[in-house]
Order: structure tokens, then sequence, then C-alpha cells
């Protein structure tokens, strides 16, 4: 701690954050942190001045969240658990039409003419497309040449 005297002889004492104490305790405090799909299980310091460390929490969400105390006891967070992204996803004979390529997005699968069957596909909590059914080749007459295995 710091200690400043003025000329009027009354001190001044800063607590070992460098900030002003305030009445009933040594600093202003936050309490635990909480961010959506976030959990803060070591962050043992909630005084302001004070930084914490998280995870995210929540299947299909990704990324480091922080939290810093401030000092007027809130928190403030920089970057936030957001939610994983497949990009787009591509398999032989196929095609997609997709609106959300995210966790928990789905997309209309069809396969290419000359195949036939029922695909399927959904975006995983791991960032990866998870795929069903499949395409095969509608007509017994294709030539080998032109049919690959997806």
């Amino acid at each position: 701690s710091l200690t400043w005297s003025g000329t009027g002889g009354s001190a001044i004492t800063l607590n070992s954050k460098g900030l002003l104490p305030v009445p009933g305790g040594d600093a202003p405090n936050c309490g635990a942190p909480s961010l959506a799909h976030a959990t803060f299980s070591s962050c043992t310091d909630t005084l302001a001045g004070s930084t914490c460390t998280g995870a995210c929490s929540a299947t299909g969400y990704r990324g480091t969240p922080r939290a810093t105390c401030g000092k007027n006891a809130q928190w403030t967070y920089t970057e936030q658990c957001t939610l994983v992204d497949c990009g787009y996803p591509s398999k032989r004979h196929q095609t997609f039409s997709c609106n959300n390529h995210k966790y928990g997005g789905t997309c209309a699968a069809s396969c290419t003419p000359g195949f036939s069957g029922t695909p399927s596909l959904s975006c995983g909590g791991d960032g990866v497309w998870n795929y069903g059914g499949g395409c095969a080749p509608s007509n017994q007459c294709m030539r080998l040449a032109d049919w690959k295995p997806a």
C-alpha cells in the first residue's frame, strides 16, 4: 500500500492495486463474473483491477473469454464465446442449400443428376459437418468411369 499525506495533516492510503479504499472493503468488488456460454471457475480475485480468463462451457462454442473488474465494480468482457463455424459443406455427388453454417445449422442436401438418395447433414459442435444418407448412381447403365464413390 501507499500512503500520501497532504499539507492539512490528513493521509490517504491506496490499496495494493493502487486504488482508493471504499467503506467496508479493500476495493470495489465485482462479484463473480457471468457471461453467456462461459465459466470462470478459476477466478478467485473479484476486486477492481483483477482479470480472469474463462472457458467456453457450452457445446458448439469456442473462444477464450476474459473479464476485467472495473473501478465501478462492473465486469467488462473482451472476447466472448462464439458459435463454431463448419464452413461450406462439400461432398461428392451432392449439392447444398444452406442458410446457417454454424453449430446446430442444417442444410438442404440433394443428389446431383444421375444420382439418387436422401443425403442430410448438420453442423456439429466440433465445427465439422456430420453427413448422413448419401447418393448412389441412379442409372445402372452409367459408365463405371463416370462414377466414383463419395
